[in-house]
Parts: C-alpha cells; sequence; structure tokens
C-alpha cells in the first residue's frame, strides 16, 4: 500500500522557516521524514547545483546484516534536478559478480530476484531495490546513482547476508593418471563463519597422511578456500570427493571427482597398429598371435627361438606372423596338432609303402581316441549326477546353517557360524558380478525397508557402453547387525540366479569386498505401485499440484497381467518371493511394472516347500492361510499374495482388512472369509480374485494360467474396472505402518 502525504504552505514568510517532519505508523512500527525550508532569494544555475545529491533514505545506516531468504527493501533519494534522470543500480558482491539495474528493471538468479522501480512526486524523485531470497553469495556493496554532465551523484550501503555457506568446486571431474599430482579446491562463501571444515572421500571422512594434506587459505571474513593436496595419485585415489561446511545456519557442499582416464580414447595413436586395451589406472597394447608389442609397434616373434620350449618337436621354420613345424625322415607330423612328430618303423623311399604305414598309424591312432573319447563321456556323466547328488546336499547344508544361526543367535557360537556362512557366500560371488566401487556415485536415499535402505546412484560403464547410468543401490543401514547383513548376502544369492526379464528389476552387479555391502540394481524412476495408486484417488487429484493422467481401467488390468508374468518367470526359476504387495512392485515412466524387494524369497527345490523357523514381523495382510498357522511358504502362497495385490489395485492402493489389528486379520482369514468385491469391480474379475484365494493351494491357478485369465480380459472390450463408480469413502484406509506386524 502506498500514498503521499502533502502538506501545503501559502504564501510561504519567515516564519515558516524550519524542520517539517512526517511520521507513519502501523501495527509493526513506524517510520519517518524529514524536510527542511528556507526561505530566500532565487538562486542562479550555480546555486541549484550545489543542492542536487543522490542518498539512501532506506536504510538509514550504511552498514547492516539481513538474514537469509528474507525480502529487503532500499531505497535512495533524488532532489535538485530539475526532471527526472536516469538512475541506476549496481550491486557488487563480494564473489566478485556484478549486477547493473537501472528503472522498471528485473534480475534473477535462482531464487533471487532482485526488481527496481522509481516514484517521482513534489518531495522527489525516489528510486527503489526490492531484493527477494538473498543468499551469502549476494553480501556487498549495493550502489544507487546517476551520471549527469560527466559528475556522478551516488551514494553507497554494505549488506550482509547471513545464511548457510555456498561451497563451489573448482572443477566437479578431473581425470587422473597414476604418479601424477592432484590438487582439489572449493570455494566458499560464509557469513557468519564457519564452525566445521570437512573433506569427505566416497561418502566417509578423509584422513590426511602423509600423500594427502588437506589446507585452509583464508581471503577475507567472507571467503575461504579448501584445497586437498594429493600426492601420486594411486588406484585407490580414484572416486568421489565432498567437501562440506557448516555454520549455525546450516550446511554448504560441493562435489569433485577424479576418475581413471582412458588412454585409449585419449590418445588414439598410443598402441599405433596394435589393440588398445584400457584397465583401471593404466592400459596396454594387444597384438594379433605371432606378433609381440616393442617400441610403439606390433614386432613379428621368432617363436622357433622362445626361451621357453620350442613350438615344434624337431624342425622348427619362423615365418612372418607365423611358424611351420616338420619332421626329420623316419618321422611323420602329428595331423591331430601339427607341431608333433611321430616315429614310422621301417619306412622307406617307396611312397606307397609309406602311404599304407602311414594309414595304419592312422588307424591305430584313431582307435585310441574313440577309446579315449567314450572314457571322458563317462567321467562327465558319473561327474554331473555326482554333483547333483552335492547340490542337494549344499542346499540342506545351507538351508541347516541359516536355521541354525537364526535358531541360536543368542549364542556365542552363533557369531562365529554366521561370519563362516558370510564368508562362504562370498567366495560365491562371481568375479564378473562385482562391481568396482570407486565407479559408483551414491545418491539420496529411495526408501528403507526391513534391514536395509535403497539409494539412487550413478555407476560407469555398468552397462558396458562407457558411461554413467542412474542405478539402485541396496546395502544395510548403518546400524545393521551381521544378521541383517547375512539377509542382504541371502538376497543377492536370489537375484544372481535372476536371468533378465521385461516385469523383474534386473540385477547389474555388486560390491562385496569390503563394508558397507551394495546390490546394484536397475533404476525405476517412477516409484513403486503403491505410492503411483494413491495419486489418483479424488481426494488426492483434488490438492496434487502433480499434471498427471491417471490410470484408466485398461491400464489398471494391464499391470495385473504384467506382475502375473514377471511371477510365472520367478515360479519357473523355484523362487518363492513371500513378500508380494504393491509396495514391491516398481512402474517405470512407460507404465512397465517390475517386481522387487526379495529380501523375503527363498529358492525351493524337491517338495517345492519353504518352511520358515525365525521370528520377527511379517507380511500377515498378503500371507496365506497355510503360512500363517504353519509357517509354509509355496508358490502357491505367493498367488494367494497375488490376489490380494489385486485388490489393492483395484481399490487404488487401499490397505487390505482396513480396521482390523493383526489378530484379527490371522482369524479372518483362516475362517476362509474373503476381502470383500469393491462394488466398481465387475464379478468376472473378482472371480479370479476368489480363486486365488483358495484354503486349498493345490486348488489355486498357477501363475501360467493367472496371465492367460487376464490376458483373456484384456482383450474383451468389456469395462471390468468401473472407475466412475469407486466408493473412496469404503477404501480410505491407507496405513503405511501394517506392512511388517507382530501377532
Amino acid at each position: 500500500i502506498g500514498g503521499e502525504f502533502i502538506l501545503s504552505i501559502s504564501r510561504l514568510q519567515e516564519s515558516d522557516v524550519g524542520n517539517y517532519t512526517c511520521v507513519v505508523r502501523n501495527e509493526y512500527g513506524s517510520d519517518r521524514g524529514r524536510i527542511e525550508v528556507q526561505v530566500g532569494e532565487r538562486t542562479e544555475q550555480k546555486g541549484t547545483e550545489q543542492t542536487k545529491k543522490v542518498e539512501f533514505i532506506y536504510p538509514t545506516h550504511s552498514q547492516i546484516s539481513v538474514e537469509g531468504k528474507s525480502p529487503l527493501k532500499l531505497c535512495c533519494k533524488a532532489q535538485g534536478f530539475d526532471k527526472v534522470p536516469t538512475m541506476m543500480w549496481l550491486v557488487r558482491s563480494i564473489t566478485g559478480k556484478e549486477v547493473h539495474l537501472r528503472s522498471q528493471d528485473e534480475y534473477m538468479n535462482g531464487d533471487v530476484r532482485l526488481r527496481t522501480y522509481f516514484i517521482f512526486n513534489s518531495t522527489g524523485i525516489y528510486f527503489n531495490l526490492l531484493a527477494e531470497s538473498l543468499t551469502i553469495n549476494f553480501t556487498g556493496t549495493y550502489m544507487c546513482g546517476l551520471d549527469l554532465d560527466g559528475r556522478l551523484y551516488h551514494d553507497h550501503i554494505n549488506i550482509t547476508v547471513q545464511d548457510r555457506p555456498s561451497v563451489t568446486a573448482d572443477i566437479t571431474m578431473m581425470n587422473g593418471t597414476l604418479g601424477e599430482n592432484k590438487n582439489l579446491t572449493c570455494h566458499v562463501w560464509s557469513s557468519p563463519a564457519p564452525t566445521l571444515l570437512t573433506w569427505y572421500f566416497d561418502d566417509a571422512i578423509l584422513p590426511s597422511s602423509s600423500r594427502l594434506k588437506k589446507m585452509t587459505v583464508f581471503h577475507n571474513e567472507y571467503q575461504l578456500d579448501m584445497v586437498l593436496n594429493i600426492n601420486s595419485v594411486q588406484v585407490s585415489d580414484f572416486g568421489v570427493y565432498t567437501c562440506k561446511v557448516y555454520n549455525s545456519y546450516g550446511q554448504g557442499i560441493a562435489v569433485q571427482m577424479i576418475q581413471d582416464i582412458d588412454e585409449c580414447s585419449y590418445d588414439s595413436e598410443i598402441c599405433g597398429s596394435a589393440t588398445c586395451i584400457n584397465t583401471m589406472g593404466e592400459y596396454r597394447c594387444e597384438c594379433e598371435s605371432g606378433y609381440i608389442f616393442q617400441n610403439g609397434t606390433c614386432t613379428d616373434i621368432d617363436e622357433c627361438n622362445l626361451p621357453t620350449k620350442k613350438p615344434c618337436d624337431q624342425i622348427c621354420t619362423n615365418t612372418v606372423g607365423a611358424y611351420t613345424c616338420s619332421c626329420y625322415s623316419g618321422y611323420v607330423l602329428d595331423r591331430t596338432n601339427s607341431y608333433s612328430c611321430l616315429a614310422v618303423a621301417g619306412l622307406t623311399d617307396t611312397d606307397d609303402k609309406g602311404e599304407t604305414e602311414d594309414s595304419d598309424l592312422y588307424t591305430i591312432i584313431g582307435a585310441a581316441s574313440g577309446v579315449l573319447l567314450i572314457l571322458i563321456l563317462s567321467i562327465l556323466m558319473l561327474t554331473w549326477f555326482r554333483r547333483r547328488k552335492f547340490d542337494a546336499s549344499d542346499n540342506a547344508s545351507t538351508k541347516q546353517i541359516f536355521q541354525d544361526n537364526v535358531a541360536y543367535q543368542s549364542s556365542g557360537e552363533s557369531t562365529i557360524k554366521l561370519k563362516s556362512y558370510l564368508e562362504d557366500l562370498q567366495r560365491c560371488v562371481l568375479p564378473s558380478d562385482e562391481f568396482p566401487r570407486q565407479r559408483l556415485q551414491l545418491g539420496i536415499d529411495l526408501g528403507q525397508g526391513r534391514f536395509g535402505k535403497v539409494m539412487m546412484a550413478r555407476a560407469l560403464n555398468i552397462n558396458g557402453n562407457s558411461d554413467w547410468e542412474m542405478v539402485a543401490v541396496k546395502t544395510t543401514c548403518d546400524d545393521a547387525m551381521e544378521i541383517e547383513k547375512e539377509d542382504l548376502y541371502h538376497e543377492l544369492e536370489i537375484m544372481r540366479k535372476i536371468p533378465h526379464h521385461p516385469n523383474v528389476v534386473d540385477y547389474l552387479g555388486c560390491c562385496t569386498q569390503q563394508d558397507p555391502f551394495y546390490i546394484i540394481m536397475e533404476y525405476v524412476a517412477g516409484g513403486n505401485m503403491q505410492q503411483y495408486l494413491r495419486k489418483f484417488r479424488p481426494s488426492q487429484q483434488a490438492t496434487n499440484s502433480e499434471e498427471l493422467v491417471p490410470p484408466t481401467a485398461k491400464d489398471l488390468k494391464s499391470f495385473a497381467l504384467q506382475i502375473s508374468r514377471g511371477m510365472e518367470h520367478l515360479s519357473s526359476l523355484n523362487i518363492i518371493h513371500r513378500d508380494l504387495a504393491a509396495r514391491n512392485v516398481l512402474l517405470d515412466r512407460k507404465g512397465v511394472c517390475k517386481i522387487c524387494d526379495f529380501g523375503l524369497s527363498r529358492n525351493v527345490e524337491g517338495d517345492e516347500v519353504y518352511e520358515r523357523s525365525s521370528k520377527g514381523p511379517q507380511p500377515i495382510r498378503w500371507m496365506a492361510p497355510e503360512s500363517l498357522s504353519d509357517q509354509c511358504f509355496t508358490r502357491k502362497s505367493d498367488v494367494w499374495s497375488y490376489g490380494v495385490l489385486m485388490w489393492e489395485i483395484i481399490t487404488l492402493g487401499a490397505t487390505p482388512y482396513p480396521g482390523m489389528s493383526a489378530r484379527e486379520v490371522i482369524s479372518t482369514v483362516m475362517m476362509g472369509k474373503w476381502l470383500s468385491r469393491p462394488l466398481h469391480c465387475k464379478p468376472e474379475l473378482y472371480a479370479l480374485m476368489v480363486r486365488c484365494w483358495d484354503m486349498l493351494p493345490p486348488n489355486r491357478p498357477s501363475f501360467s494360467e493367472i496371465s492367460k485369465d487376464v490376458e483373456k480380459l484384456l482383450e474383451k472390450e468389456s469395462d471390468y474396472i468401473e472407475l466412475q463408480e469407486y466408493e473412496e469413502a469404503k477404501f480410505s484406509v491407507l496405513d503405511p505402518d501394517l506392512v511388517d506386524e507382530r501377532v
């Protein structure tokens, strides 16, 4: 709200000379302006020039402090000018940046916004600057002024913005080679002064050493540099470096990365005609067979004169890139390997005789080879049968170890058994699965489960395309116990056995050589199915600021089909999921469903039954009656869970058995009572759910049968889900705390 208050004095007299003060008040305070009135004769232009000036009238002090993000208004007054001059603002920040603004001008940088406007009335010319969301980087000198006839009229004020530190890195990504020195620099601006300066390497505090030296260089009261000197770069130095700065308002961070230089791409001529193979921290040049890389080129090897054993039994003749073998008189070259010589008894100069004896010799060799082949096949078959027996025994012993660890975890012996179990699992990790930890950049947390958490991350060259790719990384929580690490290793074992399927989250690799352990998986950007469905409830859409396209009835049936196909794939691998629910199905931006979270999964063979012996919270609302009563889990118990998941999809993410306690849920399920049919769900679709909830597991359909049934429903034009009839009030319970419950 603005306005003018005018005092008019007619026929000015000497008694009117003096100071006049205008006072304005409201509930927040008051402000005042003072005007001096003098009486005298008219002056010439020279006298007028002496009264021309530009000055700050608000704030009244020449140096002020403001808190970051708070709005600020500055006001300059120009007086003594016959006409409205062109005024300007100059903001010179401590970072060295300058911002120039004229009347009715605007400047934006992120959340920071500067706007100017002027007011011209009988009391003077007022030039205003409005600042919004200022940060520490806008601490500095603010000047208003004008240039008239070569003369500068101006005034200035110094403003200090109190805010969390601003930290920027000199270079965010740099290449490194082994043995060279590297300097990392973070530029820091902070007011008030920093209370803590810390370097991190791959999320751990970086200690100083003889090779790693940390320095702090102060420039002025607001600015300093954090410098890290790395002497003689090693392979272990490749990774992510973070400088963190704290003051009383918060923290500021900057991230830098040293990555291994790809010498082969950097210099295409580095190996000449040889093939360049890049490895971590180094490279090698490889030549074709028969050549060796020497003096920058591929040189022919004289295989006949190698210091090792000669390649030929008797006579060796070196050729370009290769060699040939021949034999002395009385010997012939073995046609099976082309380098051994075989003696021929009674060999004469007669060609026919030589050919006959040579043929006899080959007949003998052929017969011997046949006998040898039969012997090898017999050994292989015997080994295969023994291996099957060994695998069955190994699975049983692994299961027993797991049960022993859970049943006796309170005893001292269990710790030894558990460590042994983890070591055995580590040895099972294939070398191709192990991903270099230094090529992994961890990001924000995506979610947390019963014993671990999932983080967003970037992985370099994880799919062999030499690019950084978004991945998801599952690891244990910071306070994880050994038993929880065992669970994560068990999940790793399960995921390694699952080949690619479009409806199952892909396993990409792992980091198991040191703590914390990482499972690297495909990153799915759309979030989980439960969160997705709940966004499109009528009450949520009314308040949701996101512009999202709600799913159609056909989309919901497509989700059910994709999940059944993913479970069909897992079932064919003898894998029981044991925690199938909407929260454990991810949805990408294109509407593709992917089953995830194999923390409770088990691999079963033989009788195809897994009996749980440990205690702890369970997903009771999704469990089959045989699992609730006898702790028995089969592929048909996953079918029961799938029926509950279908109910979640149709009710847009409602909590199953709403309003019931865990004990009441168990009682309801054991009595054969099903989840009620939503009115907007047609009986044909609900009938499929009921088949999944048969009290006798053999009577439930397989996932293959479910996929065929859902596919038929999709092909028909009928709307088996009438979303316009959805009654949200009946499915309003959305309890996030009922994932794991105890009786």
